[in-house]
């Protein structure tokens, strides 16, 4: 597979923030836009990375002048984007990141320690805001810095960059949406309310009473459950992105699998995500034999059947059990992930 060119990395930054400045613009109330991650950063120059050998990435200058610019090296992406001198590399303590993983280091300072380091091409991402390195006379400031151990054309690729930036906005309209809906700030939301949302997902049309009836289920057990046709759409967006990018920041998902619909696909979307799901059906109803089963060869899946009387009961078992497990996978993260121990 080929890999991402100085030119393809310049058009890739271009394409994705020209993408995300218009869907937050479009979107998001112009009064919350400074609480985002990265709009209050921009305009700004950014500088691409790209290594011949192992990753690529992006940080942000200063405030000024929209410029891109690109640099390309033999070096890895740690010692291109980082510019220390040997003696820095030599030292222990990077959090080798591998298989998918991801790290987050924010008003950090690091002084003779090495803060990550990726194991091979598959191994993740990092991101580095307001952080500072230092190493004898050498030191290095990162406003902001996000840095990936891929370097594919593909996956630095224009379509990427269009869905990467819809990804995030869409994620941001949700959360406003919610907050909203709970008639509290944006800050009051992310803190507290966004731990107890949930997404129910099942037949729109025939089974909107069944859904109707989990929400208020959920409800009665101090959850904020939301449906997915009741986020606002982005014309751009199609059903597969909008699922995908509302379920990862959800506390878990339901699905009403009653019937055939919708979920049938969300289901087989989810599972590569690993996201903790309850499965529910009434009685003896299913949509089909294909997603029976489904929780025998998985940790975060389990299925229960209700009846509109059993229903209260059978969610709050469920809801204990997805609790249980959710608390699992983060002291399990917290393991595999040493640096959360240190940030709690």
């Amino acid at each position: 597979m080929a890999n991402v060119t100085e030119a393809q990395m310049a058009r890739y930054l271009a394409v994705f923030h020209d993408e995300y400045v218009r869907s937050v613009e479009q979107f998001v109330p112009e009064g919350v836009r400074g609480q985002l991650l990265r709009y209050p950063l921009l305009p700004a120059p950014i500088k691409g990375y790209v290594s011949t050998q192992l990753g690529a990435g992006f940080e942000y200058g200063d405030p000024g002048a929209s410029q891109i610019t690109v640099e390309r090296s033999s070096r890895r992406i740690e010692r291109l984007f980082l510019g220390a001198p040997p003696s820095f590399f030599r030292l222990s303590g990077a959090v080798l990141l591998g298989n998918g993983n991801s790290a987050a280091f924010e008003d950090s300072r690091f002084k003779d320690v090495i803060p990550f380091g990726f194991e091979d091409e598959n191994a993740g991402w990092v991101r580095l805001a307001n952080v500072d390195l230092s190493h004898r006379t050498w030191h290095r400031h990162v406003r902001f810095a996000e840095l990936f151990s891929h370097r594919t054309s593909d996956f630095w690729s224009e379509v990427e960059a269009i869905r990467r930036a819809k990804d995030e906005v869409l994620t941001v309209s949700f959360d406003l949406q919610a907050a909203t809906a709970r008639e509290v700030d944006i800050s009051t939301y992310l803190a507290s309310f966004k731990e107890k949302t949930v997404l129910v997902l099942g037949d729109f049309k025939s089974g909107r009473d069944r859904l109707s009836a989990i929400k208020a289920a959920l409800a009665r057990r101090s959850y904020l459950p939301i449906v997915l046709d009741e986020i606002v759409e982005e014309p751009n967006y199609d059903l597969r992105q909008k699922f995908q990018a509302v379920a990862a920041v959800c506390r878990f998902c339901v699905f009403d699998d009653s019937t055939a619909a919708g979920q049938i696909a969300e289901m087989s979307i989810a599972d590569p995500l690993n996201i903790v799901r309850i499965i529910l059906r009434m009685g003896q109803q299913q949509s089909t034999y294909m997603t029976r089963g489904t929780a025998l060869t998985s940790r975060v899946v389990r299925e229960w059947e209700y009846t509109l009387e059993t229903l209260d009961e059978v969610v709050a078992q469920a809801a204990t059990w997805a609790e249980s497990t959710v608390k699992d996978l983060a002291i399990g993260r917290e393991e595999a992930y040493p640096w959360r121990k240190q940030e709690s």
